[in-house]
């Protein structure tokens, strides 16, 4: 059986192209997608 989806991942992680910290900004869009609650922030 053949698939044709296809998917692709972006981290920033040194923050050398994006000044937010993209792991964390997904983290934050995937639990709001599913319906969890917002991880803590530190702050």
């Amino acid at each position: 059986m053949t698939s044709t989806a296809r998917g692709a991942a972006f981290s920033d992680v040194d923050e050398t192209l994006i000044r937010v910290k993209s792991m964390f900004r997904f983290l934050e869009f995937y639990l709001r997608l599913r319906g969890e609650p917002r991880p803590p922030t530190n702050g």
